[in-house]
């Protein structure tokens, strides 16, 4: 039996933040391509939404499939030069997931 295809373009950013909280969002990537700077920008509008303050530093964060197989994993260095202003999803060096 072949595996289904999916109809949508997407995977889920679970953003891990130095305090301990964590956000799971689900972001829309061109095909082939993660969209990181989309993935933090949304983990950070959620957790202020959440907490009614100012998000802290992401420590690590990762996309994962909606099956649920770990795509890339990013560690917080990789993720500090991103912010809401100036994003450029190439800006860091992902690590293929194991």
């Amino acid at each position: 039996m072949e595996k289904p295809v999916p109809m949508h373009n997407r995977a889920t950013f679970i953003c891990n933040f130095v305090d301990g909280q964590k956000t799971r969002m689900t972001v829309h990537c061109e095909k082939g391509r993660l969209d990181v700077a989309r993935g933090v920008k949304l983990a950070r509008y959620a957790y202020e939404s959440r907490n009614r303050k100012e998000p802290p530093e992401i420590v690590s964060g990762q996309f994962v499939s909606s099956e649920g197989e770990k795509l890339m994993t990013y560690i917080g260095d990789e993720l500090a030069n991103l912010n809401d202003k100036t994003q450029n999803p190439n800006s860091s060096s992902p690590r293929e997931a194991k």
